[in-house]
């Protein structure tokens, strides 16, 4: 099984925030994945300190899907737990989150390396003992002027917002399905020009 977490915050009020596009994108997986033929779609559940979900890949594997449910901050208690109790390795991770250094509508692949100031990963990779998992990172541009913390807790405008459903999360998607069904290699070398 591999797994894939889409980092966020809980709660209705963090919904639509920057910060939640891995929540996001991990629910229009689970869209993609979850076309079973008697219409029913993917059922997410409470575990893992999370909601997860299993979903069959299209090449006969199973899936777990994950939403950390501990803040984005601590989002390593859940990962930690999942890759523990399913029995994986980190290189059978796939974490998706945003990033404030790639602008909006872009999306990059990366495996290993530091955390770039991204407190979900740090704490990810605190909690596993290795950086050597898969990211998805996902850009938000950076605020133009103000605090960091109040632009990724703040909502997309509306022009942001068409090309994040109609463009950055298909990608993010896409993306994924070719990280899985190939390797993380054959990703970065299609999204990371």
């Amino acid at each position: 099984m591999k797994l894939v977490a889409g980092l966020g915050n809980p709660g209705k009020e963090y919904e639509s925030t920057r910060h939640n596009v891995g929540f996001r994108a991990i629910d229009r997986l689970a869209v993609r994945l979850g076309r079973a033929p008697n219409g029913k779609g993917v059922k997410f559940r409470r575990k893992y300190l999370g909601s997860f979900a299993i979903v069959p890949f299209p090449n006969g594997d199973e899936m777990g899907l994950l939403k950390p449910r501990t803040f984005m901050n601590r989002s390593g208690r859940s990962v930690g737990k999942a890759v523990r109790e399913i029995g994986i390795e980190t290189s059978e991770v796939v974490i998706i989150h945003d990033d404030l250094d790639l602008p909006l509508g872009k999306i990059r692949v990366k495996f290993g390396g530091g955390a770039g100031g991204h407190k979900g990963i740090k704490n990810i990779t605190d909690t596993l003992g290795t950086p050597d998992f898969v990211r998805l990172r996902i850009g938000i541009d950076k605020p133009v002027s103000g605090d960091a913390t109040d632009y990724v807790l703040g909502g997309f405008d509306p022009a942001e917002t068409v090309i994040l459903e109609n463009e950055v999360l298909p990608l993010a998607a896409d993306a994924i399905m070719i990280i899985l069904s190939q390797n993380a290699q054959e990703a970065m070398n299609k999204y990371n020009g």
